[in-house]
């Protein structure tokens, strides 16, 4: 049976990171898909499960955040949210949006059921494209020089 070294055991416990139960501050995250499990609902549903894991703000690098989406009639609109973010088709196989980047919006909610009853947790309120990176302004032209369109 696996087992943990006396020092590995001391690191684990003394990780900080994913494994935190703390929600996170409100605000915007820029995430990368993890995995996307196909499973039910409590009501019997088909549903998809959306593991992201946080890059930035730095300080929350390496936190989970999780999102369910039904695949129902009347829950369309937010599958249709999530390919949107990601800029690709609806039909695109989830397997090849693994390690891809978009920026969500969380906040936080009180869980109504679960393990978390009655807890405040996140919830992903908004799905939308990666931001573009932030670039470096073009040097000014020199005075008298052209500029090439």
């Amino acid at each position: 049976m696996p087992k943990l070294s006396n020092e590995a055991a001391k690191k684990a416990n003394e990780a900080e990171g994913s494994s935190s139960r703390e929600p996170l501050p409100e605000g915007k995250y820029r995430v990368r898909l993890l995995e996307v499990e196909s499973t039910k609902s409590a009501a019997g549903n088909p549903m998809w499960v959306w593991k992201f894991e946080a890059e930035n703000p730095e300080e929350h690098a390496g936190r989970w955040l999780w999102e369910r989406t039904a695949i129902q009639e009347n829950t369309m609109w937010k599958l249709r949210q999530v390919f949107d973010a990601f800029g690709v088709p609806a039909d695109t196989d989830t397997d090849d949006l693994i390690g891809a980047r978009v920026d969500l919006m969380v906040g936080q909610t009180v869980a109504q059921r679960g393990k978390m009853q009655g807890k405040i947790v996140n919830e992903i309120t908004e799905f939308l494209p990666a931001s573009a990176p932030a670039t470096l302004a073009a040097p000014a032209p020199k005075p008298g020089a052209e500029i090439p369109f």
